[in-house]
């Protein structure tokens, strides 16, 4: 895995992606912008973040969300969408494993959030 950012970092990147992109059609094909609420979630999830993982490297998508991301390769990956409403959209690819879904994320992360990202973790260490 590339080396990894720290918490602080990944807060200074998201909100400069915030910034970047909070105004409709950031991506010329008119992406939503994101808004500070949506920066804020994903600010709580980091910061409910065990510390023993490592720190994802944030994006933002066309719907304005925010993605959190773990990524290896194209098939070791574990990928969180966060929404402004508390919502939690997740993707894994861990070999053979394939998982989505949707939670919802109220200050803690869900179990089987961090289960990916264990099971993510595993293989890089």
């Amino acid at each position: 895995m590339p080396a990894t950012m720290n918490r602080a970092d990944a807060l200074i990147s998201l909100e400069r992606l915030a910034s970047e992109c909070s105004r409709e059609g950031w991506d010329g094909y008119g992406a939503e912008p994101v808004r500070p609420g949506t920066v804020a979630q994903a600010g709580r999830f980091l910061d409910a973040l065990p510390k023993q993982f490592p720190v994802p490297a944030p994006g933002v998508e066309p719907d304005g969300c925010v993605t959190l991301e773990w990524y290896e390769s194209p098939d070791w990956i574990v990928s969180v969408s966060v929404s402004p409403d508390c919502r939690l959209d997740y993707a894994a690819i861990l070999s053979t494993l394939k998982q989505h879904g949707s939670c919802v994320f109220a200050d803690a992360i869900p179990a089987t959030v961090l289960d990916l990202v264990k099971q993510f973790c595993s293989k890089v260490d």
